[in-house]
């Protein structure tokens, strides 16, 4: 039986497990590192082919991956936070020997953290007034708030909360309630919902829109995903 692709989603990054190919010349938000598990792939970059087994792909870069029918494994981070913009400098490849796949999303982080945290030893305890944000931004029912809102509710002013939340969260608001919104739509999908209501649950106009930015955002179709879904498992922080 042929191993389902697994596609672990949370704030700010993916991680894909299967075989990957695209088609034509393409570009999205997130940079990205691809691994060949069962041997090399093909890359087009730069006007040229280049077979490899690890490569490292900036945000905003025209690329062809082609995996054929090979397993890889993709992580996707959004290019503006921390961990995307570190992604070229200096990310290794790792014993895949020695790989433990994950199976949650919590796995999944922390299988990128350990490639990205030679580069990004700095860690630290969130500050309690982001916290106060973060939940208020759980409760909303759609994503979409600004960030003076979210200044009073942290009681700071906006330019000190916003310099705050980039230095700790390591993605920009803008960017970090996308993300949210994105998984809020496909956690309505896989609640049962279809993909028009889905995209109005998680404050996308239509379902062209919510496409066009998944697209956008990831370099992956998500009808294609969501098509052959009997062999895709999606995994988001919510629903481990």
């Amino acid at each position: 039986m042929t191993d389902p692709i697994k596609l672990f989603l949370w704030k700010g990054g993916v991680l894909y497990i299967g075989p990957l190919a695209d088609t034509s010349e393409h570009r999205h938000h997130a940079a990205q590192i691809c691994l060949g598990l069962e041997g090399s792939f093909r890359l087009f970059r730069d006007g040229s082919w280049h077979t490899t087994d690890f490569a490292t792909i900036p945000a905003n870069e025209v690329h062809i991956l082609d995996g054929g029918n090979k397993k890889l494994i993709v992580v996707l981070l959004d290019g503006e936070s921390s961990q995307g913009c570190l992604i070229n400098n200096g990310v290794t490849a790792p014993d895949i020997l020695s790989l433990n796949l994950p199976s949650t999303c919590n796995e999944a982080r922390e299988f990128v953290d350990g490639l990205i945290a030679p580069l990004n030893p700095h860690h630290h305890e969130k500050d309690p007034r982001l916290v106060k944000a973060l939940a208020y931004i759980d409760e909303l029912e759609t994503k979409q708030v600004t960030a003076s809102v979210l200044a009073n509710v942290a009681c700071l002013s906006e330019s000190r909360f916003l310099h705050l939340w980039k230095n700790q969260i390591g993605l920009p608001l803008r960017r970090f309630l996308l993300w949210r919104r994105i998984i809020d739509t496909v956690e309505a999908v896989l609640a049962g919902n279809g993909l028009t209501a889905a995209a109005h649950l998680g404050g996308f106009s239509d379902s062209a829109h919510f496409s066009r930015t998944f697209r956008e955002t990831y370099g992956l179709s998500p009808s294609n995903l969501f098509k052959n879904s009997r062999n895709v498992q999606v995994i988001t922080e919510h629903l481990a």
